[in-house]
């Protein structure tokens, strides 16, 4: 299937954040299995984030044999770095060739949701997610289930077999692989003693506490064995349910709308007898021609994250003061490690109420003219520097790339262009004639240009991708 120039917009914007106008001239005339094909070899880079380093030497020693002081200094310095991990991922998205893993590494940060002040096992979780956001779901889910982060925040290291807790066990099936009502309480019960003893040591390793596990027989999902995690996720990856559990999450998140029973059938069936491998199930999902359809194109609402990132990206924008970059992102309602819970984010409508739409239509004018924000946030539960030195942001915005590229010397048909770009619907008649009306024509075209930019960016179609 050959793309249109929408298409590919299309394309890059659910599999990444937006392509540039030089990218997109290049890639006109192109099959969308190419395309998509060029997306996974870009993405087959896998680069961690190398932003934190482990606070101790290599020796065995953990942070609770420190004195008491050190620790304190210690545990403030590893929630402060949050904010420099935080800021490491955007800047990644923001530049790398390898989008589509990236996106993906996104989605999984929020399927996999986790809130710990530490930033050491924050970035090591962030890095497994990016290494499996292409690969093998049982793998991914495997490692999720035996990293400090996760297990601090669900809570397991206290889950003994003296006094299970089912925190960790209740929410693996809930939210990571099954789904709310495809478990029993008893299943619940009983994985929470076949996770007994997963933990952490002192320098945050996993660490298997054999003195506290329950060796019992245990009945789950209707097998009896002495089961331990392992045998846990083995019986759930069985389930059909579990596939089924993901891809419709996967495609939500790609397609943003619920697909039909046949298509999600469909979808599920071959990602379980791939044995879950997500880079195919994506993969079929991006080149199929249901996915390019007028019903799809422009009907997901952007998450705070891909309209940051996208800005970035597209307008070269770049934030010389990280509070306003963190500022933005609580208002807009998605701080990047602080999850609101355990579900994680919304998604779709939910991003969008009175106050947020209309910081969102204001904010081209935050970037290009640096005006002044009237937006005052609520106390900041999370300890991270977001207020503003002054009541604008400091901000850095670069389009000569992006505007440069529309040489037409009229006018009208800049405009229209520019809109083709940035907006997945075509604008009316009438509206094009409005947005003309604003920009003075006395101006010279590169100023007009700039306005341009601007005033599509105001508009609620350029909330959509």
């Amino acid at each position: 299937m050959q793309l249109s120039r929408k298409q590919i917009q299309h394309l890059h914007l659910r599999a990444g954040f937006g392509i540039s106008p030089h990218r997109l001239h290049e890639s006109e005339g192109l099959e969308a299995r190419d395309l998509v094909n060029q997306l996974f070899v870009h993405s087959t880079i896998d680069q961690p984030l190398d932003v934190i380093q482990y606070p101790l030497d290599n020796t065995q020693q953990g942070v609770m044999a420190l004195p008491e002081s050190m620790r304190k200094t210690i545990k403030q310095d590893l929630k402060e770095q949050v904010k420099d991990l935080n800021l490491a991922w955007i800047h990644r998205m923001s530049d790398t060739e390898a989008i589509l893993r990236e996106k993906m590494t996104l989605f999984w940060h929020d399927h996999f949701a986790c809130r710990v002040p530490n930033a050491w096992v924050q970035q090591r979780m962030n890095n497994l997610m990016r290494s499996h956001a292409l690969g093998n779901f049982g793998e991914l889910v495997s490692a999720v289930s035996r990293e400090p982060a996760m297990l601090q925040f669900l809570n397991n290291q206290q889950n003994r077999k003296k006094h299970p807790n089912e925190n960790f066990a209740r929410e693996l099936m809930e939210l990571f692989t099954l789904g709310l009502g495809n478990y029993t309480e008893e299943d619940i019960k009983e994985s929470a003693r076949a996770f007994t003893g997963w933990g952490y040591d002192q320098r945050m390793e996993f660490q298997f506490r054999k003195g506290i596990h329950d060796y019992g027989i245990k009945t789950f999902m209707g097998q009896s064995g002495n089961f331990d995690g392992h045998d846990i996720i083995r019986i759930i990856l069985q389930q059909k349910q579990c596939a089924r559990f993901v891809t419709n999450k996967i495609y939500r998140f790609l397609v943003g709308e619920n697909p039909g029973v046949k298509r999600l059938n469909t979808l599920s069936n071959q990602f379980y007898t791939s044995d879950y491998d997500i880079g195919n199930l994506v993969k079929t999902i991006l080149t199929a021609d249901w996915f390019y359809s007028e019903e799809v194109v422009g009907n997901k609402i952007k998450d705070p994250t891909q309209l940051i990132v996208g800005f970035m990206r597209t307008f070269d924008v770049e934030f010389t003061d990280p509070k306003s970059l963190i500022f933005l992102q609580r208002i807009l309602g998605q701080v990047l490690f602080y999850p609101p819970n355990v579900a994680g984010w919304p998604e779709g409508k939910q991003w969008i109420d009175s106050s947020t739409m209309v910081f969102r239509m204001k904010f081209p004018e935050y970037l290009f003219k640096q005006a002044e924000i009237d937006t005052v946030l609520e106390a900041n539960p999370d300890g991270l520097p977001y207020k503003l030195s002054s009541r604008k942001l400091d901000v850095i915005v670069k389009p000569d790339s992006f505007i440069q590229f529309f040489t037409s010397t009229d006018r009208a048909d800049v405009l229209k262009e520019m809109s083709d770009h940035l907006l997945q619907h075509t604008l009316s008649a009438e509206m094009m004639d409005f947005l003309l009306d604003q920009v003075d024509a006395g101006e010279d075209l590169t100023t007009q240009k700039m306005a341009f930019a601007m005033l599509l960016a105001k508009l609620p179609d350029y909330q959509l991708c």
